[in-house]
């Protein structure tokens, strides 16, 4: 017969497992048969060793069928089980160089698109103070050149309006928005966001191992998150019944604000904390950085 062999570093897949597990039961139930036939006494022995691989077969089998089932979720590769973490916990895991890759280039992005704010917004202050100049010169100037100047103001201030939709865009373009879509108001919700200027980009919740509506309103979100974006996302969800606040500090969720966080299932992981008056009072105003959400967050949590 020739000789089955397992190597454990050869084993690189979840689904590997279940046929380790096989050969393994043919690998013990055939040492047990083998020595049961050449044994000759005591008779004992050879009846325990027949009735041993009798009893291996069901349980073997009964393991395999927990494995297929309680443990399925852990049985998948590991791109699949990140997908399957993201969608039950509602953070990000990321597991592949490729999706590491791609995560840094969205932070990329995000700071590309940062730089880009910054330099319409420095165009847009030199366009106000132009078209300041040349209000102040049509004062003192004939009818002829102020008819030229009235001209140039209006293709000053049309400019204007579209830097500041731009700013808006490119502020928008850094965030990115997953919505639970078993909450009985993501519809609503997602048209409320929609009339705002802002979208869901993806969705979790019925994709989920288990899927179930969420037993707290909890907004959660990472670094690199305009503090504007988070405003006028608390401010619409709190219409919905959003209570909950939740900051992670993971890599994998920089600019990511999730509505409907599955976070409470993580025991492990840092909880959120009430949307009180306190954040709220800090979230809007003008003056608030992130890290001024985040440190009051922290605070909550000590």
């Amino acid at each position: 017969m020739t000789e089955s062999k397992i190597t454990p570093d050869k084993i690189t897949k979840p689904i590997q497992l279940l046929g380790a597990w096989l050969a393994g039961l043919i690998l013990v139930n055939g040492s047990f048969l083998t020595t049961a036939s050449v044994l000759s006494d005591p008779q004992w022995l050879r009846s325990t060793l027949v009735i041993a691989s009798v009893c291996n077969v069901p349980l073997f089998l009964f393991c395999l069928f927990l494995l297929q089932t309680k443990f399925r979720p852990e049985m998948q590769e590991d791109t699949f089980y990140s997908k399957y973490l993201e969608q039950n916990t509602g953070k990000m895991v990321v597991s592949s160089p490729v999706e590491t890759g791609m995560q840094q280039l969205r932070l990329e992005l995000a700071e590309s698109n940062q730089r880009y704010v910054e330099m319409i917004s420095g165009l847009d202050a030199g366009l106000k103070a132009l078209a300041l100049e040349i209000s102040m010169a049509k004062t003192n100037g004939d009818q002829v050149q102020s008819d030229k100047l009235a001209e140039v103001v209006k293709v000053l201030a049309r400019s204007a309006q579209t830097i500041e939709r731009s700013k808006e865009r490119a502020t928008d373009a850094t965030v990115k928005i997953a919505g639970n879509d078993l909450l009985p108001e993501f519809t609503q919700l997602r048209k409320e966001l929609r009339r705002k200027g802002l979208s869901i980009d993806r969705t979790f919740g019925s994709s989920s191992h288990e899927p179930e509506v969420p037993k707290f309103r909890i907004i959660g979100f990472g670094t690199s998150v305009p503090v504007e974006i988070l405003r006028r996302v608390v401010s619409i969800c709190r219409n919905y019944g959003f209570d909950r606040i939740h900051f992670t500090p993971r890599d994998q969720n920089a600019g990511h604000i999730y509505i409907g966080s599955y976070i409470y299932k993580a025991p492990d992981e840092p909880q959120p904390v009430p949307l009180d008056d306190e954040v709220l009072e800090l979230l809007n105003a003008d003056d608030t950085e992130l890290e001024d959400v985040i440190a009051a967050i922290e605070n909550k949590r000590l």
